[in-house]
């Protein structure tokens, strides 16, 4: 109980002398995490989920005046890697099994 107590002692000493709780360190995004901070991709991007067998397909075709990195979100399952799309390219971008749906596709 007296080792409780010092550590609520600090802690409050702490917190008086810097005007901050100790605990209260605001999480920073992770740089390397596509999903943190990640942005649809735009209505250019054409998508088209094939689910007519055992595995679901996500085709995707870029109608964008520019290049995109895309990234599809499945739930229930695993995401696809970033992927380069040049401009009106379109291919398979990912497939996956049940449970997965398809939830959207990020730029990356």
């Amino acid at each position: 109980m007296k080792r409780v107590l010092a550590g609520l002692t600090i802690a409050g000493a702490v917190l008086v002398a810097s005007g901050t709780p100790v605990s209260a360190a605001s999480p920073q995004p992770d740089s390397g995490s596509v999903g943190t901070l990640a942005t649809e991709a735009p209505s250019c991007v054409e998508r088209e989920v094939r689910d007519e067998g055992w595995t679901d397909e996500l085709y995707v075709v870029n109608r964008c005046g520019e290049t995109k990195w895309l990234k599809a979100i499945i739930a229930y399952a695993g995401d696809s890697s970033c992927q380069k799309f040049d401009k009106n390219q379109g291919y398979i971008i990912h497939e996956w099994g049940y449970p997965g749906r398809f939830d959207r596709l990020e730029l990356c």
